[in-house]
């Protein structure tokens, strides 16, 4: 969970030594709502506010959005540099697993 914390709150853009580009579920999706409670402890809108201070002041950019759990998928799958999230139903041979939440 903390590494996961960091890659989606602290602007990483490396994990495990390799360089990664973070992705993230669209807003209003309950995809993110749900992996933001539980991968932070904090809701989408709290993320939203934390990010916006962040762009304010210069320290960071909040992940990429994709379009939909489709495209998630597809990122995923074929850019070995993603990073993101899926819910299981998503789940496809080729996806490595980081953190499975409930």
């Amino acid at each position: 969970r903390h590494e996961v914390r960091q890659l989606y709150m602290d602007n990483a853009t490396r994990f495990d030594g390799h360089p990664v580009t973070v992705l993230d579920m669209p807003e209003g999706s309950q995809e993110r709502e749900a992996f933001y409670q539980s991968a932070t402890g904090k809701s989408a809108s709290q993320l939203k506010s934390y990010w916006a201070r962040m762009i304010f002041t210069g320290q960071g950019m909040p992940p990429r959005q994709v379009k939909s759990a489709r495209d998630m998928v597809q990122k995923l799958k074929y850019d070995p540099r993603a990073v993101g999230y899926v819910q299981e139903a998503d789940m496809q041979e080729g996806l490595r697993v980081l953190l499975r939440l409930p």
